[in-house]
């Protein structure tokens, strides 16, 4: 008889988080946090995260955010997740403004961004570093290809 693979969980009110321990799955783990949502009455869910001890560290309150990579998750309150799209750190603050149209995780110090018809990238203080020339597929291309600098 196979055996379950050991999980642990955390239990609030109406939140059950499970983070199982098999390996070779990718860990629910980014830069020490794991997202969490909790259902309610909000459309969408309001996301937030816990750390590995099961400690809330940042209060379910976005409506579509990203883990945690490089320090900094992308992250909206935004209803629709069209709008508001900014950076927080890992206790929940905005670092770089929700000034954003959508916005990507950071790799290699840059972080994919569109504002209104605007496409480029921005590094960690929220400075564009780089502006796509084909901004039509934004979202779907994260290489580099065309780029020049502002």
């Amino acid at each position: 008889m196979k055996e379950a693979p050991h999980t642990s969980g955390v239990f609030a009110s109406t939140l059950v988080v499970c983070i199982s321990d098999s390996s070779g799955e990718e860990s629910a783990f980014h830069d020490g946090l794991a997202m969490i949502e909790i259902e309610d009455k909000a459309i969408p869910p309001r996301k937030g995260f816990i750390d590995k001890n099961g400690k809330l560290v940042i209060p379910a309150r976005f409506t579509y955010v990203y883990p945690f990579t490089e320090g900094l998750a992308a992250a909206t309150e935004s209803e629709s997740g069209d709008t508001g799209w900014g950076y927080i750190d890992s206790l929940g603050n905005w670092r770089i403004p929700p000034l954003f149209d959508w916005a990507s995780s950071f790799q290699f110090g840059l972080a994919r961004v569109n504002r209104k018809k605007d496409s480029g990238y921005i590094d960690k203080k929220g400075d564009r570093i780089l502006v796509c020339l084909h901004p039509a597929d934004s979202r779907t291309a994260p290489q580099l290809g065309a780029i020049s600098r502002p």
